[in-house]
């Protein structure tokens, strides 16, 4: 096999990886001081985000209000809420979503509430 075929597999095999649902690498931002890293997995047509929150003022309930979407234009909403954030926890919530069982998600938008 020369090397042009090698390369063409090559990037044919990225394509293909880059658009897989599962091991995705996760989306960092921050949002008024919290750092989150958040993360998805998708399993037939449930979307799992699991996440970790770091920073941020302590408080005895942080709700997250998550917005996804995916390269077919479906959105999803998941609400984690943290009770008695501390500076640093992990969340994991899912919810059933509609279209391909190989789309890719991300994070659109984060709001936070510290109660």
């Amino acid at each position: 096999m020369n090397k042009v075929n090698c390369f063409a597999i090559f990037l044919i095999l990225c394509l293909f990886y880059s658009n897989s649902a599962f091991g995705e690498a996760g989306d960092r931002l921050e949002v008024d001081g919290y750092k989150f890293h958040i993360s998805t997995n998708l399993r037939g047509n449930i979307l799992q985000v699991r996440g970790s929150v770091n920073g941020g003022k302590k408080c005895n309930k942080l709700t997250v209000d998550i917005f996804l979407h995916n390269e077919t234009g479906n959105i999803c909403h998941v609400i984690p809420i943290l009770d008695n954030y501390k500076g640093s926890d992990k969340f994991s919530v899912s919810d059933k979503v509609y279209g391909s069982s190989r789309s890719r998600w991300s994070v659109s938008n984060v709001y936070i509430k510290c109660y």
